[in-house]
């Protein structure tokens, strides 16, 4: 795995590789300030709440929001940047903004149509969901669950206005103003938790998007961009965003039902086993959030700008450049918190509320579920590329294959190790992932390179 002086010197060469270097270590360094403050919040969520059933109903009242908000708007950064790209180089700076207005009027009104039909469907969905509570812990959820529904149309818009920014080279800003969140979350818990239990952090977590969401607005208008709507008078280009964007829906919505199924699955494992499930992850997602926001971010302009110029060598290039180092740190990464998992969770949680009984259940959790970090990363690369690439048809049929795996093994790993077998099913499913897409990658780039 070592980068030969050749690549070196291409590395040198090559502007795109600095850049998308100096960029991810921009993003890097303001998201892990972000996650800092986002732990601090954790830690004081679990001296309040501990492992509990008032905390498991928020986790679950939070899915299929946080769900909607992935799919949605998470769909329309994939396919919106790279054919906002394009119009950019071709047409010019008026041409992609009135590309942007005319998009942004259409997620407005999935995001809003999602809500609307969510606040109806809501009790029965949560029916399902939350089948392994008891009476009160639903009522509590489903109560959650209603008001939660506001984040879908304010945080979805934040990801769109987040990704433009992005690809405006704005990267600090987008990277930074979600940091609101946790802010706003640790206001209400010092404040309000001791009475409004777990509706302090809903109260919070609305809070905080609001003034993400608005960060990003103010900065969005400074840059010329029209935040009114624009309903008439579509865009040529919206067709192809819109051609992208349903099968990336879909391949998203089978991506992010990971958590769903996992947080189900979990319920009837007993009170307290979806806050294990949400404790566990938070180390890694620190860890991915941090690695693959700030790679999955800048890679995705850099790989949509060699895309148009049909510059394969460069494409293959700085994927084998970047996947390597990938690979090495992440390695690194992953063999430390496995073998520190206990007294990681000692230190981070145990405390208050917190038991000791608590953190061997919570390190296990942990160990298995940081094993998806190499696989993830590297994923995200590919990912990447092949939304640059148009081909997000061969997205939909991997997150198909993902999301029945993932069934099968959470059902095969919980008879086994019980809520802990969730996460390392987590980890076998990215491994099985990071397989497929290597090779749908492989052969689309030897198409195009026959073409």
């Amino acid at each position: 795995m070592r980068l030969t002086a050749s690549s070196l010197k291409q590395w040198s060469e090559h502007s795109a590789n600095r850049s998308i270097f100096s960029a991810s270590l921009t993003i890097a360094s303001l998201t892990v300030l972000v996650k800092v403050v986002s732990m601090v919040k954790d830690l004081s969520v679990a001296r309040a709440f501990g492992i509990s059933s008032q905390l498991d109903a928020y986790l679950v009242a939070l899915i299929i929001p946080t769900f909607a908000i992935n799919v949605l708007a998470g769909a329309f950064q994939s396919s919106l940047i790279p054919t906002y790209i394009e119009v950019l180089e071709r047409q010019g700076l008026d041409a992609a903004h009135a590309l942007f207005a005319t998009v942004v009027s259409r997620a407005l009104l999935l995001l809003g149509g999602c809500t609307l039909g969510l606040t109806v469907l809501g009790p029965l969905l949560l029916h399902v969901l939350a089948s392994g509570f008891d009476e009160t812990t639903r009522a509590l959820c489903l109560s959650q669950f209603t008001i939660l529904l506001l984040a879908v149309p304010i945080n979805g818009l934040s990801v769109i206005w987040g990704a433009v920014l992005n690809t405006d080279g704005k990267f600090a800003l987008a990277a930074v103003a979600p940091i609101a969140v946790p802010l706003a979350m640790l206001v209400f818990l010092l404040v309000a938790a001791a009475h409004w239990g777990s509706y302090a952090l809903m109260a919070g977590l609305l809070s905080g998007l609001i003034m993400q969401a608005g960060l990003l607005a103010l900065s969005l208008r400074r840059r010329g961009f029209a935040l009114v709507p624009r309903w008439r008078d579509a865009h040529p280009a919206t067709r192809q965003v819109m051609h992208q964007y349903l099968p990336m829906v879909a391949g998203a919505a089978l991506m992010s039902s990971t958590e769903l199924v996992d947080r189900t699955m979990a319920t009837p494992l007993g009170a307290g086993s979806v806050s294990a499930l949400n404790y566990g992850i938070k180390l890694t997602a620190l860890i991915i959030g941090t690695g693959s926001l700030a790679l999955g971010t800048t890679v995705l302009p850099y790989f949509s700008r060699m895309t148009a110029q049909q510059d394969w060598r460069a494409i293959r290039h700085t994927l084998k450049i970047y996947s390597r180092l990938v690979l090495a740190g992440s390695l690194l990464v992953t063999a430390v918190v496995v073998l520190l998992s206990v007294p990681l969770v000692q230190l981070l949680f145990q405390r208050g509320a917190f038991t000791e009984s608590d953190t061997r259940l919570v390190s296990q959790i942990q160990a298995f579920y940081v094993l998806q970090v190499p696989f993830y990363f590297l994923s995200t690369l590919k990912v990447r590329l092949i939304s640059s690439l148009k081909a997000n048809r061969l997205l939909l049929i991997i997150s198909a294959i993902n999301f029945c795996i993932n069934v099968a093994l959470n059902y095969i790993f919980i008879q086994w190790l019980s809520v802990a077998g969730i996460a390392l099913s987590t980890a076998v499913v990215y491994a099985i992932s990071y397989v497929l897409l290597t090779v749908v990658l492989r052969a689309r780039l030897n198409e195009l390179d026959a073409a």
